[in-house]
């Protein structure tokens, strides 16, 4: 086979360079499957979390890079929530702006996913179907935008979708619409895979429970878990833990996995940890009464001494501040759970 390279490989941990080397190869033409969580033959195990890996052909900038590191980190800054105003959509009662922060994009970017990530009470009252398929989001023209939900609960207001943005700007913000109160909503105009360009060859969420982890992109290089452990706490929604012992996820081998010719950007997110914080509190109510109990609310601010990473509701909506769980409606012998993940203060 023809040498491969010379090619630069970079190493970039939160969007920063940390490490690069200029490098020539032999191109392996072999069928072995993707490894996740393992290396060196599988002699070699990885310990911690593992979210949101990603797999491209081609390099993929620096701009695009470090706007996927800044929407993971911190989404609510990344994305913000307008006011409700009447819907424009027809047949979809209310619509609101959603912003991207344009101070955190560093050029600009074409047909890139942003991250919607949202807690609030109208994806309670104002969705009107259980899986949110009234969801919809356009540009400030109606034109329909490809989106794909990772997570919809209506019980807590939680929403986690991805929107393929026909550009981003750099500098100014960017603004989109989601619409919804559609108790009949059409047929999707894009499959969910339309999300990802062309140039995606895997998108693994991670955030299922049980089975397989699947590939979000039309490639469909789904992945058989071996002893990795689902969890609740990952980047964007869930997350699998690998015990660093013999856990690993194995993708089968692949044409459009086989990119040993080709320029390639591999993306994920890791926390060497079981929780992504120093500390998680878990706070449960159980309404031992003989009818329902309405409108519950609950006071758990975190102390001066903790900072908060992330909190997660089996019900309701949490916000801190002020420290509140809006719990909602408890029937009787029902219980719903509060959990906690926060980092000790630095002083």
């Amino acid at each position: 086979p023809n040498a491969w390279g010379p090619h630069k490989m970079e190493i970039l941990v939160d969007g920063v360079v940390v490490a690069s080397k200029t490098a020539t190869g032999t191109p392996d033409p072999s069928a072995a499957p993707l490894i996740l969580g393992a290396y060196l033959g599988n002699s070699a195990f990885y310990a911690g979390l593992m979210d949101e890996v990603r797999l491209s052909r081609g390099a993929r900038s620096d701009a695009w890079l470090k706007a996927t590191v800044a929407q993971q980190n911190n989404p609510s800054a990344f994305v913000t929530l307008g006011a409700e105003g009447p819907g424009t959509l027809p047949g979809y009662a209310f619509r609101r702006s959603l912003t991207v922060n344009g101070a955190m994009v560093t050029a600009p970017l074409t047909d890139f996913p942003v991250l919607v990530s949202l807690t609030d009470s109208f994806l309670i009252d104002k969705v009107l179907t259980a899986n949110g398929s009234d969801l919809s989001f356009t540009l400030a023209d109606g034109t329909i935008l490809p989106h794909e939900i990772e997570l919809y609960r209506k019980a807590s207001g939680r929403l986690v979708a991805w929107v393929k943005l026909p550009q981003v700007s750099s500098g100014a913000n960017t603004e989109f619409f989601v619409n919804y109160g559609n108790a009949t909503p059409p047929a999707p105009s894009f499959a969910p895979e339309s999300v990802w360009d062309a140039g995606f060859m895997m998108v693994q969420h991670l955030e299922e429970a049980a089975g397989p982890v699947c590939d979000s992109t039309a490639y469909n290089n789904d992945g058989t878990v071996s002893g990795a452990i689902p969890t609740a706490f990952g980047r964007t929604d869930g997350a699998y833990a690998f015990d660093g012992v013999n856990d690993l996820i194995t993708v089968p081998d692949a044409a459009s996995l086989r990119l040993n010719s080709t320029d390639f950007t591999l993306e994920a997110w890791f926390a060497r940890k079981t929780v992504p914080a120093d500390y998680l509190f878990q706070v449960t109510v159980r309404n031992d009464g003989h009818g329902t109990a309405e409108d519950l609310v609950v006071s758990d601010p975190l102390s001066p001494s903790f900072s908060l990473v992330q909190a997660l509701t089996s019900q309701g909506v949490y916000a801190e501040p002020p420290g509140t769980w809006t719990v909602g409606d408890l029937a009787a012998g029902q219980t719903a759970t509060l959990w906690i993940a926060a980092n000790a203060a630095v002083c």
